[in-house]
């Protein structure tokens, strides 16, 4: 299933130009078609890579990215972050590879986690998020016996 985006704004070629002047790099096809009808758009609950609960918030405006991208300074050329993910992190796109997208922890020492190859596969890996579990990937489960006490 896809995720719905909301509040989308259409980005301007102007704006995409001059971001693409201040990182010294010609913007993905993909991701550039994706800021043309959603800038700035917010998915609906989603998760990215589900051995990572990696979720989005909200896409980054053309317009504010050179505002975040100096708050991860250093970043290499070519790379700048394109959404705001679950818990202070970033979802970035690198230029320098291909338009690779990364994942960049706020908390972790390392280098940013590669979880797509492009934005087009970054945006197919985003599922809608629902609380509710999958019988077929659940193997056990375990309900306290005091929890179930004070139910009844």
């Amino acid at each position: 299933m896809t995720v719905k985006f909301e509040n989308g704004k259409v980005g301007a070629d102007e704006d995409i130009e001059a971001l693409e002047s201040a990182v010294g790099s010609v913007i993905s096809a993909d991701y550039k078609q994706f800021l043309r009808f959603n800038d700035g758009a917010e998915p609906e609950l989603n998760i990215v890579a589900e051995n990572r609960d990696i979720g989005v918030n909200r896409f980054i405006p053309v317009k504010q990215i050179l505002e975040e991208a100096i708050k991860l300074a250093p970043l290499s050329e070519g790379c700048f972050p394109i959404a705001w993910a679950e818990g202070g992190n970033y979802i970035l796109i690198d230029e320098s590879q291909n338009g690779a997208i990364f994942f960049w922890d706020h908390e972790s020492q390392e280098e940013p986690l590669k979880i797509a190859l492009n934005f087009d596969s970054f945006l197919l890996q985003m599922k809608p998020f629902s609380i509710e579990v999958d019988r077929r990937r659940a193997t056990r489960s375990w309900i306290n016996p005091e929890f179930l006490r004070r139910q009844t």
